[in-house]
């Protein structure tokens, strides 16, 4: 067995300075979880929410925006009210804003601008993949105070290769190191890939790209297509996932609405 040098040379090694090396029992511990959608998303979790194409993602996002903007139930769900940051890559903007006053009409809730609603949105192309495009976005969470940042889809928020993991790694990452910069939950809509054997029966394995995709993130949101209505399937780690949850969505005039299903 090679020896150790009981006096190591001065230089060769770093300080633990370098690395920011704490004592553990120095560390506070950490107490439940802030809630901001209670018992599905953590305050400053990373989260996807995954479907196939044309099932109604954008419509849930854009639903549990405005819950979590106006404080109102999302899924029978409680929220803590909060600032939203939106970045549409695929809407125009009226039909962005056309949906969003289309679900706060369902809500009962004013859809003019006599009184804040609580969100923003890009109206620029944001590239997740360029240190300025994460740095303007950290500012404009900041700025507004958002707890909330939703983006949509990933697929056209940055350049890499997304079935490439060590490049998907380094942008998501990022996504992570802003998220812990503003303490804003982050939720990514993404896509899924139709069942195959390949799967194993797992949702996760059915996420578009690299699987280090579905690895980064906390809480996982599948949305599948019922034979009446669509139903939400989540994993989580750090807390117990909420069990799947059916509902139906109805349009009635101009106003959205989504209620629970007893479709399994």
């Amino acid at each position: 067995m090679r020896e150790v040098p009981a006096v190591l040379p001065i230089g060769i090694f770093g300080t633990s300075a370098m690395l920011g090396v704490l004592n553990v029992e120095g560390i506070a511990v950490g107490g439940a979880p802030t809630w901001v959608v209670e018992g599905l998303l953590p305050a400053g979790c990373c989260a996807i929410l995954a479907a196939e194409p044309r099932i109604g993602k954008t419509w849930l996002a854009q639903d549990l925006v405005v819950s979590v903007a106006s404080g109102t139930p999302f899924l029978g769900r409680k929220t803590q009210q909060r600032n939203v940051l939106y970045v549409p890559a695929e809407d125009a903007l009226p039909d962005f804003a056309r949906r969003l006053h289309d679900l706060r009409r369902g809500r009962g809730l004013p859809t003019d601008a006599s009184s804040a609603w609580g969100i923003q949105v890009t109206s620029q192309r944001v590239r997740l993949d360029l240190p300025e495009h994460r740095a303007a976005l950290t500012g404009a969470l900041l700025a507004q105070g958002a707890g909330l940042l939703v983006l949509d889809p990933l697929a056209l928020l940055h350049g890499a290769d997304e079935n490439d993991a060590g490049a998907m790694l380094r942008v998501l990452s990022e996504v992570r190191q802003l998220s812990r910069a503003t303490g804003a939950c982050v939720l990514i809509v993404h896509h899924m890939r139709k069942p195959s054997h390949s799967d194993g029966g797992r949702r996760a394995h059915r996420v578009r790209g690299s699987n280090a995709v579905h690895g980064w993130c906390d809480v996982l949101m599948c949305l599948e297509q019922l034979r009446e209505g669509l139903r939400l399937d989540v994993e989580a780690r750090g807390f117990q996932a909420p069990a799947p949850r059916a509902f139906t969505t109805s349009q009635v005039g101009l106003a959205l609405r989504l209620a629970a299903s007893n479709a399994s």
